[in-house]
């Protein structure tokens, strides 16, 4: 029985030290944050990258219809503490989004940088974007932009009236 234990703490040892995370070199995070929209007008995807930024639980803080900017206010993704004898120190993790959305030709291009957070502070490393996590993230956010986009084009006259009623 103690045999089983140790063996078992042992294998969850080792396959916690070979986790393996794929970090993304700054051109990859462009790639990925990079979207192309056909037969659509820069303002519907300034309207459909607010909806879907607020569906994920993004506070939208910067919608800017002029320049195509839209901002997030930081939202927890990780909180986590440590403590012992007598004290405590919790880290809380967060993730913003700044899109900027222009016209390329015909179509619209969406692009969306992440910006993560530490207690609060905007963090500047280039290697803590890694694609186990990041790829969830922005097929989420491309999902939802996606959706609202065809449900406009499937139902204009309520798209309108919701854009227009969002004021």
């Amino acid at each position: 029985m103690i045999k089983g234990f140790i063996l078992c703490c042992l294998l969850a040892l080792v396959v916690s030290a070979c986790t393996h995370y794929t970090v993304l070199s700054p051109a990859q995070l462009s790639e990925r944050g990079t979207h192309r929209y056909a037969n659509t007008s820069r303002e519907k995807v300034i309207e459909a990258c607010a909806a879907a930024l607020a569906t994920l639980g993004y506070k939208v803080t910067v919608k800017q219809p002029e320049s195509g900017v839209v901002k997030t206010a930081p939202a927890s993704i990780m909180t986590s503490a440590t403590g012992g004898g007598g004290y405590a120190s919790v880290t809380e993790d967060g993730l913003a989004w700044s899109l900027v959305v222009e016209t390329s030709g015909a179509d619209v291009v969406v692009h969306a940088t992440p910006r993560g957070f530490r207690n609060g502070s905007e963090v500047q490393d280039e290697k803590m974007w890694v694609a186990e996590v990041m790829d969830g993230k922005f097929r989420d956010l491309w999902r939802e932009i996606d959706g609202t986009l065809k449900s406009e084009r499937e139902c204009p006259y309520r798209a309108r009236q919701f854009s227009t009623s969002s004021g």
